[in-house]
């Protein structure tokens, strides 16, 4: 098992609530062979296009809720997975992967305190 998030996104600034977001999303423990196939789409991850598809809406989302519905779709999931259901889809797996890892990046920035210049 591979860890889904990279050591930088352990340490966003905010509250804690939106540090446990990021926990949530970094602290996910799945197949390498997911985790690399996400990380292959991640260079291709076009926010409109893609969130429109992984949730099935018009209207999208801050980065902050879609992280937080993309984190249910994929609990979903892997509990799909690991039951090896006969509706599990990998590929909407990865798809779901890949916007986890685009749209935690996205919050972190939205997150990130604006430097003072003195």
């Amino acid at each position: 098992m591979r860890r889904l998030g990279t050591s930088s996104m352990k340490h966003a600034m905010g509250d804690p609530a939106m540090k446990d977001i990021l926990t949530q999303a970094t602290g996910l423990k799945r197949p390498k062979i997911l985790v690399r196939a996400a990380l292959f789409g991640l260079d291709d991850y076009v926010r409109d296009r893609h969130l429109r598809r992984c949730l099935r809406i018009e209207k999208l989302p801050t980065p902050g809720r879609a992280l937080i519905t993309l984190l249910d779709i994929e609990k979903q999931l892997n509990s799909e997975r690991v039951t090896k259901s006969g509706n599990y889809l990998a590929a909407r797996h990865v798809d779901i992967l890949i916007a986890i890892m685009a749209e935690a990046q996205a919050f972190r920035t939205a997150i990130r305190p604006i430097p003072r210049l003195v």
